[in-house]
Parts: structure tokens; C-alpha cells; sequence
């Protein structure tokens, strides 16, 4: 890739980013009356001049364009306001950063098993192309993708956790220890939990891939000459399949964030998901838009990595 390729595709990163600094933005103006108005409007004897006078200290009476400007200035210097419900007067960001902690141990955990499950499926099947073991794999992936993420966690719950006794049924750490063999028990269920349904596009993506990258001329010539298929499918297979799944894993972080708003509230895990859950009951906008701005931050950057990633590895998608 060029240096000018990089710096457009940099260019292009950072105006989306811009862009959801915008959407974030908007997120708490849109709310009808006000955001202090949604949040007191139906509490009996608010006085309306009272949220008026609020509203003035938070400065909702200066312009929105001014406001937009301050608060894109705090977030350049990791100010994120203050809570307004969750925790009244407690700066946003260590909020955020605790919850982020475990949600990234989650979903970081989540893909690995999942990109790991995912591509063990597809290589068996594609080397078991039509046999009883590839349709076996295909049906049970296509289960797993199919089912609801809060009824497979609940099913595990009640199998692992009520049945055997084996796993915890939530939480993300035994008071008084909070060790990492601790954590990493209370991480099993929902990590399969969320893992399981992104098995089945990893499997499908890698079972073609690779037979597509087997059928190829340069494979065909690889062979001709002699080349165990170890080193074939090393050096020729492997290498051209490598850039779909590159951009798949992209696609991939949203599902996985999505999925982990589900998987934290049946567990009662304290990751962003359940915290953004409460702080939308709460009305806590501050927290709402911080939650917004980080997933939207990571989808962005995400995006932008296997962009990068896909034009170093396949010269086709390079412009």
C-alpha cells in the first residue's frame, strides 16, 4: 500500500469519526422537551421553572453548534461530564473505563473462541467436503448461529450453573478474591454465550475461502511442481483466503458488541452493555452518549484496521 492510499483511507477514518462525534452529539438533543425534561418530566411536583434554570447551569440555552464545541473539547481532553443518575457528581470517564475493562475481557475472549471454533469448523469441512462430518459441522453451526443470545444463555445457565454446579450463574468475580483463575470462571458462560452464534459465519467463510483458494490456477501449478500439500496450502491456500476473513472479523465487532449488551444482562455482567442498559432507565445521557462514542470509536477504527489489512494482503482490493 502507498503512503497516499494510507493517508486517504486516514482521511476518510477520520471524518466517520467526526461524523459519529456528531451522531453521539445529537443523541441528547434529540430527546423531545430536553434531556432534563425526559428525566424529571414525570416525577410529581417538578417545578418547570426549576428544569428551566437547570437547563441554563448545564448550558442547553447556548447555541447548539457553542455546545457542540465545548463538549468535543472535553472529549478531546477525556472529560466526559459528570453523571446524572448513575452515580450524581462522579466524572463519566472512570465510569466508563471500569465497565469497558470487563466488557473488552468479554468480547475480546468471545472472538478468539469464536475465530478459533469458527475456522476449526471450516477446515475440517472443507477437507471433508460432502462427508457426514462436514454436514454434521454445517448443522450444528447453523443451529448455534440461529438461536436467541438470551435464551442460549439462560439454557447454559440453567444447565452448567443450576444442574451441575459447575460455572457461576453471574457476576464477574467472588468477593474477596478477584484473581484471574476467579474471573476467568465467571467468563465461560457468557462467553460461549456470546461466541456461539459467530461460529457459524466463521465456519461458512473459511469452509469456501479455502476451497475456492484450492481450485485456483497458482494452487494447480504449486502441486505440478511438486509441492507437498502442507507447503501448498502454507504458502498458496492460506495466504488467499486470509482477506475476506480479515474484513469479516470487522463486521464482527459490532455483532459482538450488540450481542453483549444481551449476554451482560443475563449474567448481571458489569461491562458497557448493562451499564449502558441502566443509564438509559436512568435517563443518565452523559453516560449514554460516552457509551455511544466509544462503540461507535471502536467500529471506526476497526473498520479502518482490516481496510488497511486487506489491501496489504490481496493487491486487488488496493485502488
Amino acid at each position: 500500500m502507498t503512503l497516499r492510499t494510507l493517508l486517504v483511507r486516514v482521511l476518510a477514518a477520520a471524518g466517520t469519526l467526526l461524523g459519529v462525534t456528531v451522531l453521539v452529539f445529537c443523541l441528547l438533543q434529540a430527546v423531545p422537551g430536553g434531556p432534563l425534561r425526559a428525566m424529571f418530566g414525570e416525577a410529581a411536583g417538578v417545578d418547570p421553572a426549576e428544569i428551566r434554570r437547570a437547563e441554563a447551569l448545564l448550558g442547553f440555552d447556548r447555541p447548539i453548534g457553542e455546545r457542540y464545541a465545548g463538549w468535543l473539547a472535553g472529549v478531546a481532553r477525556g472529560d466526559l461530564g459528570q453523571s446524572w443518575a448513575v452515580a450524581p457528581g462522579r466524572p463519566v470517564g472512570p465510569i466508563l473505563r471500569d465497565a469497558l475493562a470487563n466488557t473488552l475481557a468479554l468480547t475480546l475472549s468471545a472472538l478468539l473462541v469464536a475465530l478459533g471454533s469458527g475456522v476449526a469448523v471450516g477446515v475440517v469441512s472443507s477437507l471433508r467436503l460432502g462427508s457426514w462430518v462436514d454436514h454434521g459441522l454445517g448443522l450444528l453451526s447453523y443451529v448455534l448461529g440461529g438461536a436467541p443470545t438470551f435464551w442460549l444463555g439462560l439454557l447454559l445457565v440453567l444447565l452448567f450453573a443450576v444442574e451441575l454446579r459447575w460455572l457461576p450463574a453471574g457476576g464477574a468475580l467472588t468477593l474477596g478474591r478477584g484473581d484471574l483463575a476467579d474471573r476467568a470462571t465467571y467468563l465461560v458462560l457468557p462467553v460461549l454465550t456470546l461466541a456461539a452464534p459467530q461460529i457459524a459465519p466463521w465456519g461458512r467463510y473459511v469452509r469456501s475461502g479455502l476451497l475456492e483458494a484450492l481450485g485456483r490456477e497458482h494452487v494447480r501449478t504449486a502441486r505440478a511442481k511438486g509441492l507437498t500439500e502442507r507447503a501448498v496450502v502454507l504458502r498458496h491456500v492460506v495466504p488467499t483466503a486470509l482477506a475476506p476473513l480479515v474484513a469479516l472479523l470487522a463486521l464482527d465487532v459490532p455483532a459482538l458488541i450488540a450481542g453483549a449488551t444481551v449476554t451482560e444482562a443475563v449474567f448481571s455482567y458489569p461491562g458497557l452493555g448493562r451499564l449502558l442498559v441502566t443509564a438509559l432507565r436512568a435517563h443518565d445521557w452523559p453516560i449514554v452518549q460516552g457509551i455511544a462514542l466509544i462503540l461507535g470509536t471502536a467500529v471506526v477504527l476497526t473498520s479502518f484496521v482490516a481496510d488497511v489489512t486487506v489491501a496489504a494482503l490481496d493487491p486487488r482490493a488496493r485502488p
